[in-house]
């Protein structure tokens, strides 16, 4: 197979291939809520417009770009969430956003939101572990997805999809500090595609949520 690159690299950003959403209502988010519990089943997932789309930052390390054929665990926690989106609520702990370990997840986040949308979802962000079933009883696997949580007295708690780390690559221990590469090094000469592409547009649009400040990509 020919080593085909994504088509988007956030190394390249520019007013060409990045818009703005201007015309979305914006996220105001719940000040005063309580924290969640690690399993929270009542919790409604609903899915940013542009959490499907994919990036690959080698200088950031991370990528969530998939390979174009099918790789067993993440093909399983994709359908899993397209299945039962519930599934994102069913794992979450809180971020901490003043830790030194989440710059590199302040970085990213760039990559699909606005400062002013990061700064207010700074007390609201939580980690998501999604688990194949191709993976051992004793073993979470590294699909994670970040979620922001929200409360409304009509829905309850609510969660929003922001974006999908297939390879477990924002909060990498020592032990795991050269995954990105080694990732890289194991699809190379592979197509790699965006999650939207391969499973994201199946998302039901009653769940997709449009916001002001949510960043577009040309992919």
């Amino acid at each position: 197979m020919s080593n085909i690159k994504p088509r988007f690299s956030p190394e390249l950003i520019d007013n060409q291939n990045i818009l703005n959403v201007k015309s979305a209502p914006k996220l105001m988010l719940n000040s005063e809520i309580n924290e969640l519990k690690a399993r929270n089943s009542e919790a409604k997932v609903y899915f940013m417009s542009n959490c499907g789309w994919s990036i690959d930052s080698p200088s950031l390390e991370f990528t969530n770009f998939i390979s174009k054929v099918n790789d067993p665990m993440i093909t399983d926690c994709l359908k899993m969430i397209l299945k039962d989106p519930q599934c994102i609520s069913m794992d979450v702990s809180a971020i901490r956003m003043g830790q030194n370990n989440t710059q590199k997840l302040k970085l990213i986040l760039k990559q699909y939101m606005n400062q002013e949308l990061i700064d207010r979802i700074n007390d609201h962000l939580y980690e998501s572990k999604i688990v194949s079933k191709n993976m051992p009883l004793t073993y979470k696997g590294p699909f994670r997805v970040f979620v922001v949580h929200d409360y409304s007295d009509k829905i309850g708690n609510i969660l929003y999809t922001v974006f999908y780390d297939p390879y477990h690559l924002v909060f990498v221990n020592d032990k795991f500090k050269d995954s990105y590469s080694k990732k890289k090094g194991y699809f190379s000469g592979t197509e790699m595609i965006s999650i939207y592409d391969k499973y994201h547009s199946g998302v039901s649009t009653e769940l997709i949520k449009e916001f002001d400040g949510l960043v577009r990509h040309r992919q």
